[in-house]
């Protein structure tokens, strides 16, 4: 399974998994590592960024590097699905 470790400040084990089709998942060993969590919004209600408590901040245009590829985010949905592309 293709993911991408997230480093936390508080060494929470949270990862970006792939679904498919440029989609990746936001998850984590334990739950409450993602129970604390601040959503920032466009004007049009739609996610701008995400940041769970001890981070990483990540945002839409934000960059995330996999297998040595650069991977930009383009979406955010509510459901914690990220779309990402090569940069």
């Amino acid at each position: 399974m293709k993911e991408i470790k997230l480093h936390n400040r508080y060494n929470a084990n949270i990862w970006l998994e792939y679904i498919g089709k440029n989609l990746w998942s936001l998850k984590s060993k334990k739950k409450e590592d993602l129970d604390y969590m601040r959503f920032i919004y466009n004007d049009d209600n739609s996610i701008y960024a995400i940041d769970p408590s001890g981070g990483p901040f990540l945002s839409i245009d934000g960059i995330l590097t996999y297998d040595n590829k650069k991977l930009k985010i383009v979406s955010i949905s509510r459901q914690l699905i990220f779309e990402l592309v090569e940069e």
